[in-house]
């Protein structure tokens, strides 16, 4: 007696390399996002106490704070950041899903889930970007931020053509 099966396409061993990243990716993503939640609450708190305590010693001292080259650009980010932290950080979370999503889909072979991993995968990007400036490209948080979701948009479409 023969046996039949019916088996599909095969993933090809790149797309499953990319799709196993992203799921580790997703995981990193979504628990950086809780800790930069609760972080930003610490923070905050820390920020309130002792914000009063620095403005007397500026005060006691005669040292301007805005004088200080750069300072009041610095300042200016540090407040947006913290004025959107929310924003972003929620972003980020409903972004990770979205490319947790994609990325079940193509593990399927659908090329919805290209689409849907583009925009989960760009939005946070985006958001970021209109919310917080320039500030929101500095230093490790443009590699992590926006180089690693523009490669791996660019290796996801390298495997569309496997995609239905």
């Amino acid at each position: 007696m023969e046996q039949t099966t019916t088996e599909g396409p095969k993933r090809p061993t790149f797309l499953t390399v990319l799709c196993i990243l992203t799921y580790v990716g997703v995981g990193i993503g979504i628990v950086m996002s809780i800790m930069g939640w609760w972080a930003l609450h610490a923070a905050q708190a820390m920020v309130d106490a002792t914000s009063s305590m620095a403005e007397g010693m500026a005060n006691a001292s005669g040292t301007d704070m805005n004088a200080v080259p750069g300072m009041a650009d610095a300042m200016a980010s540090a407040n947006s950041a913290v004025k959107w932290a929310n924003v972003t950080l929620i972003t980020g979370i409903v972004g990770s899903l979205l490319c947790l999503v994609g990325a079940l889909q193509m593990w399927k072979l659908k090329k919805t889930g290209f689409f849907i991993y583009v925009v989960g995968e760009l939005a946070p990007v985006i958001v970021s970007a209109i919310l917080l400036g320039g500030s929101a490209f500095g230093g490790m948080s443009l590699v992590m931020g926006a180089i690693f979701p523009l490669l791996f948009v660019i290796l996801y479409g390298l495997n569309l053509k496997h995609l239905s």
